[in-house]
């Protein structure tokens, strides 16, 4: 984790990271959906102004993570793209970008 935070940290400088899979591991291949629902929950309730808070990232600490990844829920602002990445067993590996257009 910590090589991709720091990757994303230098392309999208500002942008929260945040990394669910910790919490979410043993649903196994699955784990991409239920972030794939908390992510678009988010985006779209920053699109009607009823964002409320996005989970934190659960169990992070040093050295794996950054100080880039945000740790402690925080506020939605209101965001047009994303992207999710999902790493799993055997070097699998997904990547989405979710766009309001």
């Amino acid at each position: 984790m910590g090589f991709a935070a720091a990757a994303f940290a230098r392309a999208l400088p500002g942008a929260p990271l945040v990394s669910w899979k910790g919490s979410l591991g043993h649903t196994l291949g699955s784990c991409g959906l239920v972030e794939l629902a908390i992510t678009l929950a988010a985006l779209r309730g920053t699109e009607t102004g009823s964002a409320g808070k996005i989970p934190g990232t659960v169990g992070g600490a040093a050295p794996c993570f950054t100080d880039t990844v945000a740790l402690a829920p925080f506020a939605a602002a209101p965001f047009d793209a994303t992207v999710l990445t999902s790493n799993a067993f055997g070097g699998a590996h997904a990547a989405m970008v979710l766009s309001r257009e």
